[in-house]
């Protein structure tokens, strides 16, 4: 008789157990590893998008400190919050969930010690880079260095080729249309083009004054941009125009930035204006009118 060799259904059940098994653990491990991924990229993209929405409000508080006040509970040396053995007291002001809304920063969930004077920013939660944990703005700038990786990509527009205007809490984007200030969104393709053939600058209206068509200043005030778009402005805000990050040469010609990279070859140079404290800005609002700085 001739002889037959196999696999017993034991060995053959064991050797399915062991690949699946296997399978699981690779599954796993690929996962952990996307997801630990998409935390750091969050990360980073939350501490720059922090540190540049508390420079706007810096440079807005100086127009109008009661409209724009400091947002955060502010830190004390007897009550300080320590971060990585270090302590921040006396200017520094501790954001959560509760003050995110003010600074229009809607998709950041972490919490973040700030220093409105010196453009610092401190993450409570330590940001994993190359298996180093990292705290604080100036630290991640330092390693990564110019890389806009760090930057969220939300902050430039690709395809009109400039930093996109950071809206605060508080300013309504208007477009000049047929001699009259109408109310227009962010996502108004016509809001702004900075190319030299258009040269149509981006806008806001703050609320302390303004009234549209059928609504007063209060009802304005508690109404949403979306509720607002397409109606016309009869009393005018307080009016700025927003200054996307660029250099320029003797002969006035002008490159935009790529969100903090700039071009600076044959003559090109940075104006001071785009640099608060440590802090890399990516445009600022400007008073179309005099505005009384402090």
């Amino acid at each position: 008789m001739k002889k037959n060799n196999g696999v017993s259904i034991i060995t053959l059940t064991i050797t399915i157990v062991i690949l699946i098994i296997l399978a699981g653990v690779a599954v796993y491990y690929g996962t952990t590893q996307n997801v630990d991924k998409t935390a750091e990229v969050r990360s980073f993209n939350e501490i720059i998008e922090v540190s540049e929405a508390t420079a706007q409000r810096t440079f807005m508080n100086k127009i109008n400190a009661t409209k724009y006040p400091y947002v955060g509970t502010e830190l004390t040396n007897a009550a300080p919050e320590v971060v990585n053995e270090v302590s921040y007291g006396d200017g520094w002001y501790k954001l959560a969930s509760n003050h995110f809304e003010e600074l229009s920063l809607e998709n950041v969930v972490g919490t973040y010690i700030v220093n409105y004077s010196t453009g610092e920013v401190v993450s409570v939660n330590p940001i994993l880079y190359e298996d180093e944990e990292y705290y604080s703005s100036t630290d991640i700038k330092d390693v990564v260095g110019s890389a806009n990786v760090a930057i969220s990509s939300d902050m430039y527009d690709d395809v009109k080729g400039v930093n996109k205007p950071v809206l605060l809490t508080g300013m309504i984007p208007v477009r000049y249309i047929n001699n009259k200030w109408i109310i227009t969104s962010a996502n108004d393709e016509k809001w702004y083009d900075y190319s030299s053939e258009n040269k149509s600058w981006a806008n806001v209206m703050l609320t302390d004054e303004i009234t549209v068509t059928g609504l007063s200043n209060e009802e304005v005030r508690n109404a949403s941009l979306l509720e607002l778009e397409g109606l016309e402005v009869t009393t005018n805000g307080s009016l700025f125009v927003w200054i996307p990050r660029f250099t320029s040469n003797s002969a006035g010609d002008v490159v935009y930035s790529h969100l903090t990279t700039d071009y600076t070859e044959n003559g090109y140079q940075l104006s001071r204006a785009f640099t608060h404290g440590i802090t890399e800005l990516t445009g600022f609002w400007e008073s179309k009118f005099d505005a009384e700085l402090k």
